[in-house]
């Protein structure tokens, strides 16, 4: 597209005027990606919508399942926290589907991540599922709870396994037991045997983008850091929805290779990176990417939050169907809030763990804790965890509470005050 035909468009959709000049009128990286995230996205809605058509059966699969083998399977997955994400950033007012969640019976202190594609599914707007299945309940309570209600309410099968709360071999070996006995009943639901072939092709093409994120993980290290705070959610939207695809690695080579770019152009935060701000759990799914530009635009880079964190993958061994599947167990095993929030926080490979290899990776200069008034097993330990991660790193924590994707709570104003005045006192920048 040529810079006119880009003007024309702004101009066409005005109520999407801000996030189409962040994404295509900024950054001739940042476009070049924005340009592949409309493939992508256009890919994947229409084999969302036309699975019926094709006579494939749709999975509503939480965001910490890891997808190769529904792939694999010639199952569609369907993410809703991957949607109602894209639904805050880029629909007007998409206020309305959280409220419908609300009138079919999910409570409005349950987490929003989910509530905006669930509430257009219970509504009969969205497309309906032909079963449930997540690879982490336990992790968070409310997530858990509304894929069994959302199962039992559609009358579809559900399929979740028993993942322990205590960590070691013995951990994985149960969690393990459990990953095939899902794999099994998804086997059964599906009407055919996963090839081992089939399963080897995906996993390949996953494993594209697992050394994707290790090479964009590295560049974080610069400074500036030239991975643009938007580039995170991307990535997660594929993560979580597209691993093991062509579409889904074309993204990521996408983002590393904008990322290198901006690299030799020392292109970061504006007018230069003064703060390193290190969000130790979700972000800000912000009406159009608004809060993350804003952040660039004003001289902060935001490097990393808990749903970006897949440095704990290791590479999965080809050789065989087990050594694939144990391979994806482990993927799953370490996915995050499932590894970050299973069991105490101070233990090894735990929140504590993880947070202190962020600071040691990337440097930092603050943490910045987003607290949703869903998650009350992490509001639980969070006192106990941010007083050890500052003993360990002398950095300062801005707790804001708001809801990550429901900006009635606390808009994105609010937020950006706090961030200011957070800087400000702690004489950051």
């Amino acid at each position: 597209m040529t810079e006119r035909e880009l003007e024309d468009l702004v101009a066409a959709v005005p109520s999407q005027a801000e996030v189409l000049r962040h994404l295509f009128l900024s950054d001739p990286a940042i476009r070049r990606v924005a340009m592949e995230v409309s493939r992508w996205a256009g890919w994947y809605l229409g084999m969302v919508r036309g699975a019926k058509e094709e006579g494939k059966k749709v999975v509503l699969s939480s965001f910490n399942t890891a997808p190769e083998v529904l792939y694999a399977l010639d199952l569609v997955p369907l993410v809703p926290e991957v949607l109602t994400s894209f639904a805050t950033i880029f629909l007007e007012d998409p206020h309305v589907y959280f409220d419908w969640s609300v009138e079919e019976g999910l409570l409005e202190t349950m987490c929003t991540s989910q509530r905006a594609a669930c509430g257009a599914i219970l509504k009969g707007l969205g497309l309906r599922p032909d079963i449930v299945v997540t690879a982490a309940p336990g992790s968070c309570d409310a997530n858990s709870k509304l894929y069994e209600y959302m199962a039992v309410r559609l009358g579809v099968p559900y399929l979740g396994i028993d993942c322990p709360t205590y960590h070691g071999e013995r951990a994985f070996r149960y969690y393990l037991k459990e990953y095939r006995h899902q794999v099994r009943k998804l086997e059964e639901f599906a009407g055919r045997k996963l090839e081992e072939e089939r399963l080897r092709e995906v996993v390949e093409e996953s494993e594209k983008c697992r050394r994707c994120y290790l090479e964009i993980n590295d560049l974080k290290r610069a400074r500036p850091n030239p991975v643009h705070s938007c580039f995170n959610i991307f990535l997660q939207a594929v993560k979580f929805s597209s691993v093991g695809t062509p579409q889904g690695t074309r993204l990521f080579e996408t983002v590393l290779e904008a990322s290198k770019d901006r690299l030799r152009r020392k292109e970061g935060a504006k007018p230069e990176e003064r703060i390193r701000q290190i969000w130790v759990y979700t972000g800000f799914y912000s009406p159009s990417m608004d809060l993350w530009f804003w952040l660039e635009e004003n001289g902060m880079s935001y490097v990393v939050d808990i749903l970006t964190l897949f440095h704990a993958e290791r590479p999965i061994d080809t050789s065989s169907l087990d050594t694939m599947l144990e391979g994806l167990a482990q993927r799953c095993w370490n996915y995050p809030m499932t590894r970050q929030q299973r069991g105490p926080m101070d233990y090894p490979e735990q929140w504590l763990e993880d947070y202190l290899w962020c600071v040691e990776q990337w440097g930092g200069d603050c943490f910045v804790f987003a607290g949703h008034p869903a998650c009350k097993n992490t509001w639980g330990g969070f006192q106990a965890f941010i007083r050890a991660l500052q003993k360990e790193t002398g950095l300062p924590c801005l707790k804001i509470e708001a809801d990550c994707w429901d900006f009635r709570v606390s808009p994105v104003s609010e937020i950006k005050r706090r961030i200011l005045e957070f800087n400000e006192t702690m004489g950051l920048g």
